[in-house]
């Protein structure tokens, strides 16, 4: 399948049937109560930068997440860059939390929360773009395209 670059543009993501779902679920549970319940709010944070990071081979335990993001203590014995992470995916929730329906969903905005999301983790030149070097999946069988073979 070859690269085509416009696909990142301004698309839809999701189908009519998704967003009327979604429609629905908000009428029963809007994001405005959902924000507002600090305590439902923060769990669901947590887990998700908890999963998020293990996805991505983070060492931190479920607890351990939970102490760095609601007390700022890091765990003994772990590296700097998985406390990195785990802050870095708690601004990016925080980001795409904040985002109001009028805000575009654009290669822009995408680029915004790479930064945010490898801040102290990728070299300042490489936050935020699209990649320019060839990427590796750990503990997978994947090989991602090369960078050699996109049309740019």
């Amino acid at each position: 399948m070859q690269y085509e670059p416009s696909f990142v543009g301004l698309r839809p993501i999701l189908y009519d049937d998704d967003k009327h779902w979604l429609l629905k679920q908000s009428l029963r549970y809007s994001l405005d109560r959902f924000k507002g319940d600090q305590r439902n709010y923060e769990e669901v944070m947590v887990e998700f930068v908890y999963t998020s990071a293990k996805i991505e081979g983070n060492t931190y335990d479920r607890i351990d997440t939970d102490n760095l993001l609601r007390m700022g203590v890091t765990a003994g014995g772990k590296r700097y860059s998985d406390a990195v992470m785990l802050v870095n995916l708690r601004d990016g929730f925080e980001k795409v939390m904040s985002i109001e329906a009028t805000d575009p969903l654009d290669l822009d905005y995408l680029c915004d929360l790479h930064k945010l999301l490898m801040k102290d983790l990728l070299p300042l030149n490489e936050q935020g773009i699209v990649r320019t070097s060839d990427v590796q999946i750990g503990a997978s069988s994947d090989i991602p395209m090369s960078v050699a073979s996109l049309p740019w």
